[in-house]
């Protein structure tokens, strides 16, 4: 007997409608971006920090991973090494934001492979958005991913402060309304059928 793929309740994308999701750390680590050769506006590797984590709820979206970036280093300063850096950054400024929900005590300093192990299956609420990219980058240049939806993050929160809920009375963001973008539909219970 063949196996039955559920094809209808796998979502299309992995976009969030807007609302708070309870989610919990799979794991945080140090990166940096591709080193970009352009002639025009080359740009060196800079360091960020990549958060997968995983939904808890709401229950429609229970078990989907989200992914988010901290960019912290800078073309002048790509390995974040000045403190400057840090403290002008809005990445590192989301960061520590983030790294205070999941309720973790850390010190002034802290080496980064001590803050990975200590947030992995740490838990957190973040107020997630869906946003439309713009047609130009903040630096003027073409963004190659203008017209598409993606999600954002507006406000993190220590497990309690909220509950988790999707924003029912909005179908999609009025600009994603406005490019045709739908929202994502809620999974369905196999089982449920």
């Amino acid at each position: 007997m063949s196996r039955i793929v559920p094809l209808g309740n796998i979502p299309d994308s992995n976009i969030v409608p807007d609302g708070t999701y309870h989610l919990k750390v799979v794991e945080l680590k140090s990166d940096t971006t591709k080193v970009k050769e352009d002639d025009d506006n080359p740009r060196p590797a800079r360091l960020f920090y990549r958060l997968a984590a995983q939904i808890v709820a709401p229950a429609a979206y229970k078990g989907q991973f989200y992914r988010e970036d901290f960019y912290i280093g800078t073309d002048e300063d790509p390995d974040a090494e000045q403190l400057d850096t840090w403290s002008s950054s809005f990445g590192a400024r989301n960061f520590k934001k983030f790294l205070k929900a999941t309720g973790v005590a850390f010190g002034d300093e802290e080496d980064d492979d001590s803050l990975a192990a200590a947030v992995k299956g740490q838990e957190y609420l973040a107020t997630i958005v869906q946003k439309i990219e713009p047609e130009k980058r903040k630096d003027g240049s073409e963004n190659p991913y203008k017209g598409q939806a993606r999600n954002n993050v507006t406000g993190y929160w220590i497990v309690g402060e909220k509950e988790p809920a999707l924003n029912e009375d909005k179908a999609a963001t009025p600009k994603a309304k406005a490019n045709g973008a739908a929202r994502p539909q809620p999974r369905q219970s196999v089982a449920a059928e």
